[in-house]
């Protein structure tokens, strides 16, 4: 080809000529089928994909909709309306499902997409099994509606809170039976929202929690599922414990989880609460600095090595004596022994304790509202009282403000801790005066902070406490099983500052055999986060952690990834062997403490299992657990059993 026929001159300038070559027909041909393809290959996208998504949208709506018309009958206290509403929902669900197989039935068949038809499959086979669980509870509770303050078809006089709650408590030897039959059901639902892998889905879709929420509701009925073959003995035990024949008077601490400690948060109030038939008032509060001030027989100068060498202090403060133990009982003995019981200036007779955290005030500021306290006066150092303005908490302030108040307005003042009990008075005031049909969402919350151990319960009874700790509620480290491994990961702040109110955590275990043994690595991952501008406390973090092992576990190596020497070293403890060390994190940097240690020859290595135990206090850590190469992951909502 010469240069003339691939340019052509303009304006005296060569310019390039270009032109496509010819195409033959069948060229042609060729080209029209391959985009005729593409066009039906996204026409069958959207036939079959797109098309039988949407034409369930009218179904799920209604659905919903139904749901909504279930909370207005229980809302109107109509427990008949509500078991016919929760019937017709169910014959809409069936109506769903035959329309949601059909719908996806080629969809079904696409690899990557069988996995989540089939979780649609579970959530539908354990809703229709969980209403009919609801069909069941109503059922038993409709004769007792008038008691209860429902509808029962009559004139109905009013019924407030504490006398519905005392005609339930009253009821529930009576109805025990059944309503334990119609729950040990809920493994049924289990079973099959057990077989959702929440991996697989988001954490957030347009800022909504998705694979957080899916795991807790996961945890929850498997909580319940375990739970519930011991419910019939705790509904028992309830009237007496509520003080039905005679009141009951319990020590409440409050443990401060924004300065997590071992048993749950520091120990920072006291109060003593008397229940009479379900109902509590408070006798009197108490500040955990006072107990032990200005008393020489409460001066105990054998501190517990952790608290001396990295809590920094050389007398053992009654405040500190929780933080001596990662089981509620054993650290709770501990406190009583050495300094309440051997100040008879103290109130003796009580009838057990329990310590809730700052979740718990939150969780229940979310069901009740806000609440508004002030208007009292408080004594200062000086001698003189200072009156401290009403103010309004809510879930969303009511910790800062807490902590502005004690450490800031009030820093002076001797009572300045006394704004918890008023706190606390206003909650119960509140929860007892709620509209009937919340008082469902204030017992799922408060079954909701037992299961995930922001409320621990210890009871002087043995009988009350060893149904408690049956149900995982006494805050203790459970023996381990034979074959079985074992988990906690146990952090306390020895920084103090509050500063866990912002610190995040992720853990990993890999267990793989070595020689013939097994072999396990624990790699604990803390951020600690740049303080947002509001922060006025200390910025940095300082972490003595235990990992509680099974006894005769062998220390092989432990490293943080910042290079800090972690003084790491086995001890033994609680019939477990825990392996303990410290560091020191600053304010916008993270960490990686990894351990390895060999387990012992208990631990079985063909049908491996382990039971994970989380920490009272500690916010929901994300876990993954590998074990021969198979991994699960999951955030750790309360104690959980794993096998591979």
């Amino acid at each position: 080809m010469t240069p003339k026929s691939i340019y052509k001159t303009y304006d005296g300038f060569a310019k390039p000529r270009f032109s496509f070559p010819k195409i033959g027909k069948k060229f042609k041909i060729a080209i029209l089928s391959f985009f005729v393809l593409i066009v039906l290959a996204i026409a069958g996208v959207g036939f079959f994909v797109v098309y039988p998504v949407l034409s369930l949208k009218d179904q799920a709506l209604k659905l919903k909709d139904n749901a909504g018309l279930i909370k207005d009958a229980l809302t109107d206290k109509d427990i008949a309306l509500a078991r016919e509403r929760i019937g017709s929902t169910k014959s809409e669900l069936e109506n769903f499902e035959v329309s949601y197989t059909k719908a996806m039935t080629v969809v079904s068949k696409i690899p990557m997409v069988k996995p989540y038809y089939n979780d649609g499959i579970h959530a539908i086979t354990a809703s229709k099994r969980g209403l009919n669980i609801g069909i069941e509870l109503l059922t038993i509770l409709e004769p007792f509606s008038s008691q209860l303050g429902f509808k029962d078809g009559t004139d109905m006089e009013a019924v407030d809170n504490k006398t519905r709650i005392f005609n339930l408590i009253k009821l529930m030897p009576e109805i025990s039976p059944q309503v334990s039959a119609s729950l040990s059901k809920i493994s049924e639902v289990d079973k099959e929202i057990s077989y959702i892998d929440e991996s697989r889905y988001p954490e957030e879709l347009r800022g909504l929690k998705i694979r957080g929420n899916i795991s807790q509701v996961k945890s929850l009925l498997h909580e319940l599922s375990v739970k519930a073959p011991t419910f019939d003995k705790l509904f028992s035990l309830i009237p007496e414990i509520m003080g039905l024949s005679q009141p009951k008077t319990y020590l409440l601490l409050m443990a401060n989880n924004y300065e997590l400690r071992m048993s749950g948060g520091f120990n920072t109030y006291l109060v003593l609460t008397k229940i009479d038939k379900g109902v509590p008032t408070v006798i009197m509060s108490l500040d955990t600095y006072d107990i032990d001030k200005d008393k020489s027989f409460l001066v105990y100068r054998n501190v517990p090595a952790h608290l001396r060498d990295y809590l920094l202090v050389s007398r053992y403060y009654a405040r500190d004596a929780t933080s001596n133990s990662p089981d509620f009982k054993v650290a709770l003995d501990e406190f009583l022994a050495k300094f309440w019981k051997v100040d008879y200036s103290m109130p003796q007779k009580f009838d057990g304790v329990i310590q809730v955290n700052n979740n718990v005030v939150e969780n229940l500021l979310k069901v009740v509202g806000p609440v508004t306290t002030g208007g009292y006066s408080v004594k200062t150092d000086q001698g003189t009282y200072i009156t401290v303005p009403k103010q309004e908490f809510n879930s969303e302030n009511v910790i800062m403000e807490l902590e502005k108040i004690a450490g800031g307005s009030l820093s002076e003042t001797i009572g300045r801790k006394d704004i918890i009990r008023y706190l606390m008075l206003s909650i119960m005031d509140k929860a007892l005066n709620t509209p009937a049909e919340n008082l469902g969402n204030l017992a799922q919350t408060l079954f909701s902070d037992l299961n995930q151990k922001n409320i621990l319960l210890h009871f002087f009874d043995p009988g009350a406490q060893a149904s408690i700790e049956s149900l995982g509620y006494g805050g203790t480290l459970v023996p381990v099983p034979a074959g079985y491994d074992y988990l906690q990961v146990n952090n306390s702040n020895y920084g103090a500052g509050k500063r866990d109110w912002l610190m995040e955590r992720e853990v990993w275990k890999e267990t793989n055999v070595e020689n013939g043994k097994l072999v396990a690595i624990v790699k604990m991952k803390t951020v600690n986060p740049q303080s947002p501008p509001w922060w006025q406390w200390m910025k940095f973090y300082r972490d003595y952690f235990r990992i509680y092992t099974p006894l005769g576990s062998k220390l092989i190596s432990a490293t943080s990834s910042d290079g800090q020497d972690l003084k790491a070293k086995e001890i033994e403890d609680l019939g477990k062997t825990a392996i303990e060390g410290f560091f020191r994190l600053e304010e916008n940097s993270e960490n990686t403490i990894t351990v390895k240690y060999e387990l012992p020859a208990t631990v079985s290595i063909g049908a491996y299992k382990l039971i994970i135990q989380k920490q009272s206090g500690v916010k929901n850590v994300s876990y993954t657990v590998s074990y021969k190469g198979t991994s699960k992951s999951f955030d750790l909502v309360t104690d959980k059993e794993i096998s591979f």
